[in-house]
């Protein structure tokens, strides 16, 4: 309801202008998973992804979606960033932006949007460094960490800023 409330007041206060709109998928509706697979072929690998996660899955495939992308190639094998929803959470959330009146171009997760941003703004002179961003809120902290430009962890611990408050009053 909050968000919903941010989202809102924010849209009533400046006028929408984008070319495309991106929306990060809230971090309880999606999981994600490196995977090493023994090719580079995209074909070869998206089906790869399909069959690795059947077996992991607690629901059948038929009731998510999936997507992947490759990170990095070593050899004749590929390092894969594999995001995955559940379709009916993915529909209840376009439904909730529709009545806010926006139709998203697109759906990521934090990490893989977190990466991407950070892949774009590291320094040349930082480039293979690995790189530590820590986004401190109220209720949580989250870590994104980058090695060589690539995603490593994205990790979200149930601790923020009002604990930290709390706990120097106390």
């Amino acid at each position: 309801e909050g968000q919903e409330a941010a989202i809102r007041r924010i849209l009533s206060d400046r006028p929408r202008s984008h070319d495309k709109l991106v929306v990060g998928i809230p971090r309880g509706l999606a999981t994600t998973r490196l995977m090493t697979l023994p090719t580079k072929d995209r074909k070869v690998i998206q089906k790869s992804v399909a069959f690795e996660l059947e077996d992991d899955l607690p629901v059948e495939l038929h009731d998510v979606i999936f997507d992947a992308a490759v990170i990095q190639s070593q050899g004749a094998g590929s390092t894969v960033y594999t995001a995955v929803a559940l379709k009916k959470d993915l529909v209840v959330l376009l439904s909730q932006l529709q009545e806010l009146g926006l139709d998203p171009d697109m759906i990521t997760t934090e990490g893989w949007a977190a990466s991407q941003l950070l892949a774009r703004s590291v320094p040349e002179n930082l480039a293979g460094a690995p790189i530590c961003v820590i986004n401190l809120g109220a209720r949580q902290t989250v870590f994104h960490m980058m090695v060589a430009q690539r995603p490593v962890l994205s990790h979200t611990v149930p601790v923020g800023g009002d604990h930290v408050t709390r706990a120097i009053a106390a």
